[in-house]
């Protein structure tokens, strides 16, 4: 069953011409309830699908789940890579306490500069602490590698680099570097450590 079937063929010999086939304007309204678009589909079910015109095997779909989960799937009938691409002028910002990557292959992040100079990709860790001032011994940021042992199995911690402030000084700002590796019993062990003091 189709709610709306709508089918624009507009062919002209007039030069461009603009073709919408969905517009909505919604004005003067509680803002908290305004909605350009609003559906409710049985879960399990796709809530929006757009489908290439190259080929009705070619689709991006969205499906929201139980407790607000959701699904966003590309999807190539040929069985090519299906890629998602973002072109965005400005920041993307995730607020989100992880992201994760997971692949059956290799989960693998990809930081490039693709612009013809010598300034190659950059990954930044940061610490703001919400503005205020920063304390001695505060972790900038850490990269952990995990891995499963044998027998459990679990998943363990085997290796560290940590970079914390050793002196937040204005003026005589001190960092500190330390590289880590799980030990006989798997705690972590300090190798090597760079210290700026």
């Amino acid at each position: 069953y189709t709610g709306l079937d709508l089918n624009i063929d507009f062919a002209n010999t007039n030069g461009t011409q603009k073709v919408t086939g969905i517009k909505t304007t919604i004005t003067d309204g509680d803002t908290a309830d305004m909605f350009g678009i609003y559906q409710q589909v049985e879960n399990g079910g796709n809530d929006l699908r757009f489908i290439s015109s190259a080929s009705t095997a070619d689709y991006f779909n969205i499906a929201t789940k139980a407790s607000g989960e959701t699904d966003i799937t590309t999807v190539d009938g040929g069985g090519a890579a299906a890629n998602l691409n973002f072109n965005i002028d400005g920041a993307v910002n995730f607020n989100t306490p992880s992201i994760v990557i997971a692949d059956s292959v290799s989960g693998t992040l990809a930081v490039q500069n693709t612009a013809q100079n010598a300034t190659g990709g950059t990954l930044i860790l940061k610490n703001t602490n919400d503005g205020a001032d920063g304390n001695d011994g505060d972790v900038c940021g850490e990269v952990q590698f995990w891995a499963m042992d044998d027998g459990t199995p679990s998943e363990t911690k085997f290796g560290n680099i940590q970079v914390s402030t050793a002196d937040v000084t204005n003026g005589q700002e001190a960092g500190r570097m330390e590289m880590q590796v799980a030990e006989y019993d798997g705690t972590l062990t300090e190798g090597l450590a760079i210290d700026g003091l």
